[in-house]
């Protein structure tokens, strides 16, 4: 009998932010902003509150998220824009805008995916693998008190183990254009 038992390559290779990621994988999933005037938006699965997005501004601007799995961290770099997001100081995703394509997002794991909208005309942008599947889409929802971004996840990206990362940072980098824009 072993007494030193050799640890499966699952749990050598599992990810750090895998809460309870996994009820970001039921529909209907939605950005839902809490006031037409206030900079805080609520992460419902299902019609249940599983995160929340607290955008703050005086001299610099801070973000606040929150997921199944805990606390996100977003570290914005003022000369290049790149946005870095954390979970427990360790990085999970790094954008970059790109002008006259579609914005990058990298995975620490090293997975690549796209950010944009699929046309210019539709008011739908996405997160998509390198090859132009869609992995998870937000549509603009505008009602009088409260808007927000419904958010569908296909088949595909359920099985991500950056899902949770990947939808916190397309809701921020909504509400963000969202709250420059007015």
């Amino acid at each position: 009998m072993n007494k030193h038992p050799v640890p499966s390559m699952a749990a050598t290779t599992a990810h750090p932010f895998r809460g309870d990621a996994s009820v970001l994988a039921r529909e209907p999933l939605e950005w839902r902003r809490r006031g037409w005037s206030r900079r805080e938006w609520d992460l419902l699965a299902n019609g249940q509150r599983v995160g929340g997005l607290v955008l703050r501004r005086s001299f610099r601007e801070h973000a606040q998220l929150d997921g199944p799995s805990g606390t996100w961290a977003i570290r914005r770099h003022f000369w290049s824009g790149a946005i870095e997001v954390f979970f427990k100081d360790r990085p999970a995703l790094r954008y970059e805008s790109r002008p006259f394509t579609r914005d990058v997002v990298e995975c620490a794991e090293g997975s690549r995916f796209e950010w944009g909208r699929p046309a210019w005309w539709k008011s739908d942008w996405d997160m998509s693998t390198e090859s132009g599947f869609a992995v998870v889409s937000f549509r603009i929802r505008l009602a009088f008190r409260a808007s927000g971004y419904t958010i569908e996840v296909s088949p595909m990206g359920r099985r991500l183990p950056e899902l949770e990362p990947l939808i916190l940072l397309g809701g921020y980098l909504l509400t963000r254009a969202h709250s420059h824009a007015h």
